[in-house]
């Protein structure tokens, strides 16, 4: 079985030119510290900084991991764990050891803990019926639980085995037609919402995996913590903590990776 770990930089454009050095040199020591990671667990690590939606009219850099999907370089892989390029690996156990069915996911509402109400479409109405009407237009589903009234799944930690990427090119409705909505630009960039609704939609085995497979950690003392598996620095202010963290440690100048365009 050969698996991989893929990450790419979402390179946003309309940040400014602080916080792109920012998001770069936090991604540049995410990809050092998850190659060590994926050395650590006898897999292949792949990364790009390229774009592949060239077209900056409908690039969303939330989508770049649809690569995985679409792109030929992947099918050589079985499973195949996309992170995003803020995300530092904290442990030696192998994720793929917890990696069953079609995906392997975290559900949002557990990332910072059990409480019901973590999420905005949980405590803020206009913005949950707008939500609603949005999935309306584009004819996906949103479903709920105990936990909380939408399941949202994090993109930013996921294991897509091969099967479920042939399925994903056979069956995923075109991301285009959700992201064209003149609608509120944290939907349109939110590729989560559109994500779980394909996953939802057509009946994709997924498979929820530990929270701590996907940390939040920002730069607060009381959000941050060692004992997440994967420490995901969302955000400016999680990136900022991430290279103050790291950026010491990690001597990016005598460690060479292997990046995809």
């Amino acid at each position: 079985m050969s698996n991989l770990i893929y990450q790419c930089f979402e390179a946003a454009h309309m940040l400014d030119p602080e916080q792109q050095e920012l998001n770069k040199r936090a991604a540049q020591i995410s990809e050092l510290k998850v190659k060590q990671y994926a050395e650590s667990i006898g897999v292949t690590h792949l990364s790009s900084f390229d774009p592949y939606i060239l077209d900056d009219s409908i690039c969303r850099p939330m989508y770049q991991w649809l690569r995985i999907i679409y792109h030929p370089l992947f099918e050589q892989f079985d499973d195949v764990l996309f992170l995003d390029s803020d995300i530092v690996p904290n442990t030696d156990k192998n994720i793929f050891d917890d990696h069953e069915g079609d995906v392997s996911i975290v559900l949002d509402i557990e990332r910072n803990g059990n409480g019901v109400g973590f999420n905005r479409w949980d405590v803020d109405q206009p913005f949950f019926e707008l939500l609603i009407r949005h999935h309306d237009r584009a004819n996906l589903p949103i479903i709920a639980d105990e936990r909380s009234r939408m399941i949202n799944y994090n993109s930013g930690v996921m294991i897509f085995s091969k099967e479920a990427r042939a399925k994903a090119r056979k069956c995923f409705d075109n991301w285009l037609d959700y992201v064209t909505e003149d609608l509120n630009e944290h939907i349109l960039n939110g590729d989560q919402y559109w994500l779980t609704a394909q996953l939802l939609k057509y009946d994709f085995d997924v498979n929820e995996i530990d929270p701590l497979w996907n940390g939040t950690m920002l730069r607060q003392t009381s959000n941050r913590t060692d004992k997440y598996w994967f420490k995901h620095y969302q955000h400016y202010e999680g990136k900022q903590a991430l290279v103050e963290e790291y950026d010491e440690e990690c001597d990016l100048s005598i460690h060479g990776t292997k990046r995809q365009s």
